[in-house]
């Protein structure tokens, strides 16, 4: 009956079929991040982030991607002066811990002119210095890492975090999204440059592309963990509306449906290659699972914080420690959950390392979606596992794949561009 509170059997029945059950589903369990922030600021009704939007419009033209028709290829900015005066006027949040609120700038790519760029950052250095602008974090492509007098500007107007798009660890995959501008440079050494300025990357990755076989979860995990990429972000691939990609699938008869609310890269919308439907959504559920588990996260969160220039305020980690020490008390958290969270405090109080709390939060959000997404495992999901990790079972289904496994940093160009001299690394504060 309309405006009947559902149960949470009822909510989770329907959020295979219904968008708007699945996020009353997910909104009904408070995370730690919207826990801490709702004490911290006494507010429930509050962004995480401040937001702000410096230029509109991406020149590449990825098959796979919406942005262009959306926001349309034609580069627009806004004028430097102007970027400055909207920082400037942001609302400052009250208390020692609130008033850290972070940066979101939410440009499809921060650097589709890297001349307007340039002028924006050396602007915003002695706002950066002066503490007028608080951390922040932008969308980049893979080519940030190949001019290092950017990565240089970056660090001096205080960025702290970079979204970079890696899509794929695979040679095969990234050519046949028509991404030529992820061969650059290999990717270690894109996150090496990074890391050595002191920031942090937000790594996204797709998953089901014709070219990916059943290696490609186990391949993309060990990339993120020798890496030492904090935050991974996984995807299915979905072919949007709109794009080169779902026109190919429609004109092939590989779509499943055309029920929007489900083209929203957390379902499997369509016929795979090279793996099964039950496989590519297993798989990306077990990405989850893997990357953000104890054991690989807090090995790359130590290491991340062994390397950054400074903590957070002893104030902040005391917050923040006793806000997740309340959720343990929660009916709800079982033994693993717990183990999770003490061994995230326990490394956060740890001397030797600049801790970020709210890094912290972040990430064992990540940990609570992992757990939900276990919902969609399918029935054959302890099968599917043993496969991912076996590569003997990585075989692809299609007879024209036989360079499937060459990844991209065995890419010859990017090779190349990578041995090419280069500007030296500046050091990080501290």
């Amino acid at each position: 009956m309309r405006g009947e509170r559902r149960s949470d059997d009822e909510l989770l029945a329907a959020t295979g079929r219904d968008a708007r059950a699945f996020g009353e589903f997910y909104r009904r369990y408070e995370t730690p991040i919207l826990a801490y922030f709702r004490r911290a600021t006494g507010r429930a009704d509050q962004y995480l982030f401040h937001q702000l939007q410096t230029t509109r419009g991406c020149p590449l033209r990825c098959r796979f991607c919406s942005v262009p028709d959306i926001s349309g290829q034609e580069f627009r900015f806004k004028p430097v002066e102007r970027v400055i005066a909207e920082i400037r006027a942001l609302p400052r949040s009250r208390g020692p811990i609130a008033s850290g609120k972070p940066l979101y700038v939410v440009d499809d790519n921060f650097i589709s002119r890297t001349r307007y760029t340039k002028e924006l950052l050396r602007a915003l250095a002695p706002l950066a210095a002066s503490g007028e602008l608080p951390g922040w974090s932008a969308e980049t492509t893979m080519n940030v890492a190949a001019d290092e007098e950017l990565l240089d500007l970056f660090q001096a107007a205080g960025c702290t975090t970079l979204i970079i798009g890696f899509e794929s660890v695979t040679e095969a995959s990234l050519a046949a999204m028509d991404k030529p501008v992820n061969f650059c440079l290999t990717y270690h050494e894109a996150v090496e440059r990074i890391h050595a300025r002191g920031m942090t990357i937000i790594g996204n990755f797709i998953v089901g592309f014709d070219t990916d076989t059943r290696g490609v979860f186990a391949q993309t995990l060990d990339f993120v963990q020798k890496t030492g990429i904090v935050y991974p972000f996984f995807s299915i691939l979905t072919p949007m509306p709109g794009t080169a990609l779902f026109d190919e699938m429609k004109a092939a008869g590989r779509l499943d449906h055309e029920r929007w609310d489900l083209y929203d890269t957390r379902h499997v919308v369509f016929e795979p290659r090279n793996m099964t439907r039950d496989e590519l959504m297993d798989g990306y559920v077990w990405l989850y699972e893997q990357a953000y588990g104890a054991d690989l996260l807090y090995d790359r969160l130590e290491r991340s914080w062994r390397r950054r220039p400074r903590a957070s305020a002893a104030a902040e980690k005391a917050f923040v420690a006793a806000a997740l020490g309340r959720e343990l008390l929660r009916p709800a958290v079982d033994a693993a959950w717990r183990k999770h969270y003490l061994d995230g405090i326990r490394l956060m109080t740890s001397r030797g390392l600049n801790a970020d709390a709210g890094q912290l939060l972040y990430l064992l959000d990540g940990y609570d979606f992992a757990r939900f997404l276990g919902r969609y495992s399918t029935s054959r999901r302890a099968e599917n596992y043993r496969t991912f990790g076996d590569p003997s079972g990585w075989a692809p289904r299609a007879d024209d794949a036989s360079a499937l496994g060459v990844l991209q940093w065995e890419n010859k160009k990017a090779q190349l561009r990578t041995g090419r001299v280069r500007l030296p690394v500046a050091p990080s504060d501290g």
